[in-house]
């Protein structure tokens, strides 16, 4: 799975990407690239497939980065800090990921969760559950094909 998991990431850092597998969004392919593959091994597995970009490396699970910190606190104080908005929400956000694959030399973490019956069914009267649960993760930077948004900086009130 992390080996699948790794192979189609990598496809996906390229502009117009060819995953061999359908969809309306590159979301989509890599998705159902992610299931044809996995499903050889898999069988009746149900998956939850998260797909997260980000500025850079470092913000990967962070908050928003704060820039200016006028008590030196080390927190984010609503009325006077300043954050690099890196959603354009508006608001500072706990974590700094916006959704789906972002663009040109954004950081994209992929999370993936497979829940599938266990080949022997008698691990059950052992005690065992009757499902495996894996995940895998992988971050791959896309490829500079363009200019990267540069984020926001917003401040309080």
């Amino acid at each position: 799975m992390q080996g699948v998991l790794n192979d189609v990431a990598r496809t996906g850092t390229v502009q117009n990407p060819d995953f061999g597998a359908s969809g309306a969004t590159p979301e989509e392919q890599i998705e159902n690239a992610l299931k044809n593959r996995i499903n050889l091994v898999a069988r009746n597995a149900t998956y939850t497939i998260e797909q997260t970009n980000y500025y850079e490396f470092s913000g990967v699970g962070r908050s928003e980065k704060l820039v200016t910190d006028v008590n030196g606190n080390g927190e984010f104080d609503a009325s006077e800090d300043c954050w690099e908005d890196l959603d354009g929400d508006g608001e500072f956000d706990e974590i700094a990921g916006r959704d789906g694959l972002g663009g040109a030399d954004d950081v994209v973490f992929y999370e993936v969760n497979v829940v599938m019956p266990r080949l022997l069914p008698m691990t059950s009267l052992l005690g065992f559950d009757g499902n495996y649960n894996l995940t895998a993760r992988a971050a791959v930077r896309n490829q500079p094909y363009g200019d990267q948004a540069v984020p926001l900086v917003e401040c309080g009130s």
